[in-house]
């Protein structure tokens, strides 16, 4: 049981005349908690590669005994085999409970943790960082300090939340989905701690508006694929990259990504296998005739410096150029780059594939997921049917 530790200043802003907190962080068995040491000072006085102060008697003193701690746990730990905790540990070296733990300390401590065991992705670990940022700025404005005890993490306290990320202009999906579920999943963290009894969302409850999945049609698809671009290259790498994705049910993310060798054959078709950057399921995708053309149209120096298959553009700026796509190809839908993926597994599930088999190409974990789609079909075929009575003489 080896602890390991740091001293270290989180600067929250460029001021070098702000006076900042300095931090303890400990680590055991590959699991981080970060306390404060209970005092501040200018980052031009901070010595990062020592994890001392400049010329500060109070400040170093405060460290040294904190380390001496640590050294006395350590040796204690080995001599006489004591199981503890990191909790435990923390609150030992800093005298049981005397300092409080922080709230953005704690959710900051848990972001880093489980990105590094991989209980999040890369992707959704931005998502938790966005509502950290949130949470900093909500405490900031309506508490004027920049954190608070974790302890004070009360009802009313999620109930503001809520109140200031709603003055934020942001979707109640976003709200609850982005920042609200994030938030919940790290104080559920620090309830099996022991840093809080009761989770403050127990009795806040999270609803959700049902969310329109906009698709193309055949049709629809077919005039993308027919519009006269005049010769714009960038306008036609997008419209291979949105196509690509109506072929593979790749979300943007994880066709940026994908990479040659992860393009497979087995003498007969070709296939994509890879883990999806926000599930890290593994999935087979196979590749249709039209999809292996864009992959083919695109071997060039590009490919040979990045092994990528899809030549790279930004998700902002696909989608404006989608708005512009739209426009050339005569549709009225607001075309963005994820309706490519809605569109395959409309299609799919239109030519009678199960909805199992399109859950696993989706790399979905629930097959309540798909069933959204699946109601999208019904009405897809509602329209189908009723079109096709119009047409009776």
């Amino acid at each position: 049981m080896k602890i390991t530790h740091k001293f270290y200043q989180r600067a929250d802003d460029s001021s070098m005349k702000t006076p900042h907190p300095i931090y303890l962080q400990i680590t055991l068995d590959r699991k981080t908690t970060k306390r404060a040491i209970g005092y501040e000072c200018k980052s031009t006085e901070w010595l990062p590669e020592l994890g001392q102060a400049k010329h500060n008697h109070a400040i170093n003193t405060r460290i040294n005994t904190l380390k001496q701690r640590l050294t006395d746990l350590q040796y204690e730990l080995e001599k006489k085999a004591k199981p503890l905790n990191l909790i435990q540990i923390a609150d030992i070296v800093f005298e049981k409970g005397t300092q409080a733990t922080f709230i953005t300390v704690f959710f900051e401590s848990y972001i880093d943790n489980a990105s590094h065991v991989k209980r999040i992705s890369f992707e959704t670990a931005k998502h938790y960082k966005s509502c950290l940022k949130a949470l900093k700025k909500y405490i900031l404005e309506t508490y004027k300090q920049p954190d608070l005890n974790i302890n004070a993490v009360d009802y009313s306290f999620v109930e503001g939340f809520d109140r200031f990320l709603h003055k934020e202009a942001l979707g109640l999906n976003t709200i609850n989905g982005n920042y609200h579920k994030k938030l919940k999943t790290a104080l559920i963290y620090a309830e099996k701690e022991g840093l809080i009894t009761g989770n403050p969302y127990a009795k806040f409850k999270l609803k959700f508006t049902a969310s329109h999945r906009e698709f193309l049609t055949e049709t629809e698809l077919k005039m993308i694929l027919d519009a006269k671009l005049y010769g714009n290259e960038s306008l036609e790498k997008v419209r291979d990259i949105f196509l690509f994705s109506c072929y593979t049910g790749l979300r943007f993310s994880d066709a940026m990504d994908l990479t040659i060798p992860q393009i497979r054959t087995n003498t007969k078709n070709y296939f994509i296998y890879r883990g999806q950057i926000k599930t890290g399921e593994s999935v087979n995708i196979p590749i249709p005739p039209e999809a292996v053309s864009i992959i083919d149209k695109y071997d060039n120096e590009e490919r040979k410096a990045t092994q990528k298959v899809l030549p790279k553009i930004s998700n902002a700026k696909i989608n404006v150029y989608l708005k512009t796509l739209a426009d050339l190809a005569g549709i009225k839908k607001n075309l963005s780059h994820h309706i490519a993926r809605h569109t395959f597994a409309t299609f799919l599930l239109n030519k009678g594939v199960p909805i199992e088999i399109v859950s696993k190409l989706l790399g979905h974990t629930s097959l309540r997921t798909t069933q959204i789609y699946a109601k999208l079909q019904n009405k897809t075929v509602e329209d189908q049917v009723l079109k096709a009575f119009l047409k009776v003489d």
